[in-house]
């Protein structure tokens, strides 16, 4: 279940980027929510470390407004717990 509602949280996430690119804004995300993300996938092979490492690039790119960020990190997240 928690699966399905990552991937759905993905989708979803998906829409909104693509209407965040319609309105001009960036497709990367920043470089505070990329060095988040760099740090998590150090980590790739240990989920017990990775999954908080990304579950705060998630949130500390919600609460900054990071559209692109928020759909990668949830991609990865994604990724990870349909390979667990």
């Amino acid at each position: 279940m928690r699966h399905s509602l990552a991937i759905l949280a993905a989708f979803l996430l998906l829409v909104e980027i693509s209407q965040a690119q319609a309105a001009g804004q960036a497709n990367t995300p920043s470089v505070a929510v990329q060095a988040l993300l760099d740090k998590a996938v150090e980590s790739r092979s240990s989920p017990e470390v990775f999954l908080p490492r990304i579950d705060a690039a998630i949130q500390f790119a919600r609460d900054n407004h990071d559209l692109p960020g928020i759909l990668i990190a949830c991609r990865m997240k994604a990724q990870e717990l349909q390979g667990l």
